[in-house]
């Protein structure tokens, strides 16, 4: 992305970005600071007045050199997103640092493409947004919205097609008494011979056209607006466009009724109670639009690697169960000690199982790196997937540790007790994130786990 409100385009997981001179950086972004104050002064005034929003997405800066060879470069984590900077000259956002997904694709511009993973998944995740801070960019960073039009879609077309109608009432004068009579008011014109046999009513009946099918059509505008907007992925909105179509052919006749918050009723269907709550989050993003925002990808990457392997076991007889925890049954834990165990999935079959455990890091990216940084993650991922593979009742354990990758790959770790006979064996995989070439990722992990199940005598 392109453009002078964006500072700096950053992938995640990134170890350490390119550096930027303070020269460079008060030259193009801070040129009102004072020639008394010393690069090195900017700088800290500058990692300091935006602490909270580095720490918010997951940044670090990391300043390096010293004198005229200062430099300024960035750490990421797991977490993609957007947030305004403050210049330390005026104290106000001067421009935007954006955090793309990695492995998708390498393109600064793919920040809405794990969207697509999302929808494949249909899980729920929601982004989290620093709510006193504004984006400079606008709605060209904004947390992707199209996922949620296209599940709010989905419900109104189910709800349209329950025939949604809802009792209304009007009064009118009658000149016999019908339905619920307004005694008070009959009384005070009751003297009249004239108007003896007027009785004003309180007349119900069902209509099609009352206003909370009206609102839903205001967010269903909306969402449409959103669905056909640039940068919504086409397969996205070829998903949704037959319904919207029917649906706009069956509320030809309704005009919408604007609203910032639907009101959810007792006596709303649940199929209604359903589609609200969709609409609500539609409208409460709307306002949300130009907040910093992050979302944490290591939590689709887990959602991911899970829905891989529950599809493959369907296909090939195993059992797979997502987020198993293996409780603690001592009495005497410590405050700090782990009430329980939980992988983030258990593949089993004929009493065999094995454990998968997905991490989203950079280490398939960094084969050949010796980074004191990376070896200490792998440590702890080392440990906790042999801590799962524990619970298996064969001496050969066997677990895997999936890691995003631009192409299947595989790694393979024994570990032997010499004194008991029993070993585990480890296995590092990379995968590629998609969803437009998930079939293939799906042949492939299919081939790959096989002939390890095989080469590894798991199943007698």
């Amino acid at each position: 992305m392109k453009s002078s409100l964006v500072f700096l385009s950053l992938p995640c997981l990134q170890e350490k970005s390119n550096p930027i001179s303070a020269k460079e950086l008060v030259k193009k972004w801070f040129k009102g600071s004072k020639t008394r104050i010393t690069n090195e002064g900017v700088l800290q005034d500058f990692i300091r007045l935006n602490s909270s929003l580095f720490n918010f997405l997951g940044v670090t800066p990391i300043v390096s050199g010293s004198y005229n060879d200062l430099e300024i470069s960035f750490r990421t984590e797991n977490y993609i997103g957007a947030i305004p900077l403050k210049s330390p000259i005026t104290g106000k956002p001067f421009a935007d640092l954006i955090v793309y997904p990695r492995y998708l694709n390498e393109s600064k511009d793919n920040v809405n493409d794990y969207v697509e993973i999302i929808y494949l998944l249909k899980n729920e995740i929601k982004p989290e947004f620093f709510e006193s801070s504004d984006l400079l960019t606008r709605k060209h960073v904004r947390p992707p919205l199209y996922y949620e039009c296209v599940k709010f879609i989905d419900l109104f077309f189910l709800a349209i097609k329950n025939h949604w109608v809802k009792f209304d009432s009007k009064e009118e004068k009658f000149r016999f008494p019908k339905g619920m009579i307004d005694w008070n008011i009959y009384i005070k014109t009751e003297w009249d011979p004239f108007q003896k046999l007027d009785f004003p009513c309180r007349i119900n009946w069902l209509n099609e056209f009352h206003d909370g099918i009206k609102e839903l059509l205001y967010v269903l505008n909306l969402s449409e607006e959103i669905i056909y907007a640039h940068g919504t992925p086409i397969r996205i909105r070829s998903q949704v466009r037959k319904k919207l179509v029917l649906i706009n052919k069956v509320l030809s006749g309704y005009q919408p009724k604007e609203i910032k918050k639907i009101i959810i009723r007792n006596s709303d269907p649940e199929i209604i109670r359903q589609t609200k709550l969709q609409a609500n989050k539609i409208l409460q993003s709307e306002t949300d639009t130009n907040k910093a925002w992050r979302v944490d990808f290591s939590n689709i990457f887990e959602k991911y690697i899970q829905y891989l392997f529950s599809q493959l076991a369907k296909k090939i007889g195993w059992t797979t169960r997502s987020n198993s925890r293996f409780e603690n049954i001592s009495r005497n834990t410590p405050a700090w000690g782990l009430r329980y165990l939980e992988p983030d999935l258990i593949i089993f079959r004929k009493e065999k199982s094995i454990a998968v455990d997905a991490k989203y890091k950079s280490h398939f990216l960094n084969l050949e790196s010796n980074s004191e940084y990376l070896k200490e993650e792998h440590r702890s991922d080392l440990h906790q997937i042999t801590a799962y593979c524990a619970f298996q009742s064969s001496e050969h354990k066997l677990g895997f540790l999936c890691y995003p990758a631009t192409s299947i790959n595989y790694k393979r770790l024994t570990y032997q007790n010499n004194f008991l006979t029993s070993d585990v064996a480890i296995y590092l995989l990379g995968i590629p994130i998609t969803s437009s070439g998930i079939q293939d990722v799906q042949r492939e992990i299919e081939k790959l786990f096989t002939g390890i199940v095989r080469n590894e005598k798991i199943l007698s």
